[in-house]
């Protein structure tokens, strides 16, 4: 789906995502992490935000493009678990137009390895006065 142009698998990937948030939270809308803008020219696409579109639709919340990603300095892929954490700190913030007081938003990621970008997502979030955040992602990298 990421590396492959397989945008369609969004639709039945999404529908499971949509599943497993109506069983653990309550959320007012539903926010995509964001892609770097290197990675959204390389790419064409987000896959989170197609994620992120079919769990809203399933679920019945606004999907809220909220999220802005400021350039990190290296790919999340190359680094170990000190350098992803290092490398994302700071680099998200709200878009200037939200107003997210008291919400419970949930978050919507393809893959998370050591919760280094869910962790800075809800920073933001939670600066920009969102209650609680939820996340929910397809699959965990495992350790080797």
């Amino acid at each position: 789906m990421k590396y492959h142009g397989e945008r369609w698998l969004s639709r039945p990937l999404g529908l499971l995502l949509s599943q497993v948030a109506l069983a653990f939270c309550h959320a007012d809308m539903v926010v995509p992490i964001p892609l770097g803008a290197a990675s959204k020219k390389t790419r064409g696409y987000n896959q989170a935000r197609d994620l992120a579109v079919e769990v809203s639709g399933k679920i019945s919340l606004p999907l809220a493009d909220i999220l802005v990603r400021e350039e990190v300095r290296d790919h999340q892929a190359q680094l170990n678990r000190l350098g992803r954490w290092q490398n994302l700190k700071g680099t998200m913030k709200t878009a200037d137009y939200c107003n997210i007081n008291g919400a419970q938003v949930l978050v919507v990621d393809d893959v998370t390895t050591t919760g280094a970008t869910l962790d800075e997502a809800a920073r933001a979030l939670k600066h920009a006065g969102a209650e609680n955040v939820f996340c929910v992602t397809l699959a965990r990298t495992v350790r080797h």
